[in-house]
């Protein structure tokens, strides 16, 4: 039994199970605010350990205060300056965050970049069509190259757009098909990667923080292989 206040005018007797379940009702949003935060602590410490002994397997230099917003591991791989980070963003429609760690209005990206051995001067940028381009950006640039296919999955942008035409052969744009195929089947809970290719890099996103780092590892070896594919034309 326990003694509850009752108006200034004495107590009344409640059953301790009532005032038991009365407390952990009270507690219950506490307890699991705790274990949410407790649950991202384990998952970065896991990301954290896994980038650290990914860049002793590969030479890389690890930066343990990138702070979930900057470069993580930098290094070389056959001559290609590599780097893989993380980016933090708001959302501009407040939506949900990543579920590892992000807020509301925030979330979280993992980014791949691999410099060219020879960087052009073309202006280039290349990314995938997203859902409702035609709508929101009807008005931006996009050089058509008569290759049905390849338009429909790419927008290019430039300021040499006689060069990018050139630049732009059959093989290349076979070959960036391939690649825009191969990281959407990299995928991580709802999200999957997203390459962006230009004229002085290749970079490929991903709409959360992954833990794989095998996955890792292989997005930046096939994101060379697909480099060097399109450095011999």
């Amino acid at each position: 039994m326990a003694l509850l206040a009752r108006n200034g005018r004495g107590f009344r007797m409640v059953n301790s199970g009532d005032a038991f379940c009365c407390l952990l009702f009270l507690g219950m949003p506490f307890l699991l605010g705790l274990r949410s935060l407790l649950g991202i602590r384990r998952h970065r410490l896991q990301i954290n350990a896994g980038y650290e002994q990914m860049a002793d397997q590969l030479g890389f230099s690890y930066n343990p205060d990138h702070n979930w917003d900057g470069n993580v591991i930098t290094g070389t791989i056959d001559g290609y300056q590599c780097s893989v980070s993380f980016e933090r963003k708001r959302s501009r429609d407040g939506g949900r965050g990543t579920s590892s760690g992000g807020s509301k209005n925030v979330y979280y990206t993992t980014k791949w970049t691999v410099r060219l051995r020879d960087p052009m001067t073309l202006g280039l940028e290349i990314t995938p069509h997203a859902w409702g381009d035609g709508i929101f950006r009807r008005r931006e640039q996009d050089i058509e190259t008569g290759n049905d296919q390849f338009d429909k999955a790419f927008r290019v942008k430039g300021t040499d757009e006689a060069g990018i035409r050139e630049f732009l052969t059959l093989s290349r744009m076979q070959a960036m098909l391939l690649f825009k195929l191969s990281r959407e089947s990299q995928r991580v809970r709802s999200s999957w990667q997203i390459p962006m290719i230009t004229d002085q890099e290749v970079i490929v996103r991903l709409g959360d923080l992954t833990p794989d780092m095998q996955m890792s590892i292989d997005t930046l070896t096939e994101t060379i292989g697909f480099i060097r594919h399109i450095e011999s034309g």
